[in-house]
């Protein structure tokens, strides 16, 4: 019993393995998008201001107060390697869109997004009826009993 998947022709087990793996991802994004935020509401708590987390910070370098607490779980992969986005010398128009879109959405927000994005392609698998073909293709089954 083969299933088509994105992969190829995998087995049913491997796209069960699939699914539960893109759950499990969904499962990371989610608790990583509540830590950010659950920081902070906290810091907005204690200091009585809120500390936005755009998704700018994580392409370009960026100062948090290190009191807010939530730093060192903003990823710093990216930081540094996009100087285009901190002073670009072409295409100004895009940058604008670019520089605008990501300020304007949070960490938390991104990360809840792919929560779901990965959560439903996760559910959303070959739902197809799985054929047996027929072991003796010559000799076909009379079903009225004739």
């Amino acid at each position: 019993m083969y299933r088509r998947s994105p992969i190829g022709n995998a087995s049913s087990g491997s796209i069960g393995f699939q699914r539960i793996w893109l759950l499990w991802v969904s499962l990371g994004f989610i608790s990583y998008g509540i830590l950010l935020l659950l920081g902070q509401i906290a810091y907005w708590l204690r200091q009585s201001e809120w500390g936005a987390l755009p998704s700018l910070y994580l392409f370009v370098p960026f100062e948090l107060p290190r009191r807010m607490g939530v730093s060192g779980f903003i990823p710093s992969w990216f930081v540094g390697s996009w100087p285009w986005l901190e002073s670009p010398s072409s295409w100004y128009g895009l940058h604008k869109v670019i520089y605008g879109t990501l300020e304007s959405f949070s960490i938390p927000g991104v990360s809840f997004i792919l929560a779901i994005v990965f959560f439903f392609v996760g559910l959303s698998g070959d739902q197809r009826r799985v054929t047996v073909p027929n072991p003796n293709p010559g000799h076909e089954e009379n079903r009225d009993g004739t």
